[in-house]
């Protein structure tokens, strides 16, 4: 449109320069009015909401990007509280992701967000990369990462990779076209155990806010065209001793992945496989072990798996969610998390493919009743015939 000077003034770009939350940005040279509508009709997705994430997110709302995809499926606990700043003392046992998508739609409204309420996997690596322009990775974990850089890396989309570890932490962006890969750095993952996580050798707080903000200007850098063009920077920092150190480094041209002579083409079948972590296995409980954990008191939360009209027909009074139904409907049982849960269906097949599910979504008690149902009411049977009364 023209305004009363008699000049063209393109609405979305005026929209954009006369918003107050974004002047700071603005008047920089390296930002100005063209900058900030690149960062407007960016997307990003960003993997995790905890530590690292809850910084990246924050600033990168705060900034203006367009669209954020925001993976994430874990419950607040009270352990994360004094590093994951987007959760409160009352969020403890809700949903990571459903808090912190309220808490930055308040913080601007005008960036969509998008909660996958999901673990990142080889599942949905394709698809969720596939829609947004780089992939911020939050993760703390090496499968996780060396799934990231996989799918980015065949997808040819640039990602950035964090992480941290008492007072120190590391980034890097990767996978930008002649650039270093994830895998170029470090072609295998550490022995496992030989590199202790958060929960084992701790995090001082206020590091994960550093690397996190460190991760979201090197994503503002890239949208903003300021980053190296092959990336393949390591910023590492140490705030014990206050240094910082970067180190530049270039495709390896024995990469698997990237490298001169490829032979990786696909995702892997198992990360956790490759990092060498041993498959998890649902502990296996009898129907016999199970009347005594009644008689002893035990307390534990029951899951059936069947279809609803097999519950109809009979059932052990647990809570029905058919196998089928079972990944969209993790959110109601988050609360049993870190409790006992007891999976069954009508012989053994179904709940051993639940207890999977549920381990893979970090519940960390997890149980398999062996011969499922049928077992259940062979073993009652039984007591009935010997006349001893069921609890």
């Amino acid at each position: 449109r023209f305004s009363d000077r008699g000049f063209f003034l393109n609405p979305i770009i005026t929209s954009v320069f006369t918003s107050e939350r974004y002047q700071r940005q603005i008047i920089m040279p390296e930002v100005g009015v063209e900058g900030q509508e690149k960062i407007r009709s960016s997307t990003v997705l960003v993997i995790g909401a905890g530590g690292l994430g809850g910084s990246i997110l924050q600033y990168l709302v705060a900034a203006g990007v367009g669209k954020i995809g925001l993976v994430e499926a874990d419950v607040v606990e009270g352990s994360n509280l004094h590093r994951q700043i987007l959760f409160t003392h009352q969020d403890i046992g809700q949903s990571k992701g459903a808090i912190a998508k309220a808490v930055l739609n308040r913080l601007n409204p005008d960036v969509e967000i998008q909660h996958y309420n999901e673990r990142f996997s080889i599942k949905n690596a394709y698809t969720l990369v596939q829609s947004y322009d780089i992939v911020v990775d939050g993760s703390d974990n090496f499968p996780t990462r060396y799934l990231v850089n996989d799918a980015c890396v065949l997808l040819g989309k640039p990602f950035i990779s964090g992480a941290v570890h008492r007072f120190e932490g590391q980034v890097v962006l990767l996978g930008l076209p002649d650039g270093p890969c994830y895998r170029c750095l470090y072609p295998k993952p550490p022995t496992p155990g030989l590199v202790a996580n958060c929960a084992e050798e701790g995090v001082l707080g206020a590091v994960a806010g550093v690397i996190g903000g460190l991760m979201a200007t090197e994503t503002l850098r890239f949208l903003l065209g300021l980053h190296a063009p092959k990336g393949g920077e390591l910023l590492q920092v140490d705030l014990k001793t206050f240094r910082f150190a970067k180190f530049v480094f270039s495709k390896n041209t024995a990469c698997l992945l990237c490298g001169e002579a490829p032979e990786i083409f696909d995702l892997l079948e198992n990360y956790e496989a490759f990092c060498g972590i041993p498959e998890q296995i649902a502990k296996v409980v009898t129907p016999a072990e199970l009347h005594d954990w009644k008689i002893e008191g035990i307390d534990y939360f029951m899951l059936d798996v069947r279809e609803p009209e097999e519950y109809a027909a009979g059932n052990m009074g647990g809570h029905l969610i058919p196998s089928g139904q079972l990944t969209n409907r993790l959110d109601e049982l988050m609360q049993y998390r870190n409790k006992r849960v007891v999976v069954h269906c009508k012989s053994g097949g179904r709940s051993r493919e639940a207890t999977k599910l549920l381990l893979d979504a970090g519940f960390t008690d997890v149980w398999d009743i062996k011969g499922g149902f049928l077992a259940y009411l062979a073993f009652y049977h039984a007591l009935d015939a010997f006349g001893k009364s069921t609890p």
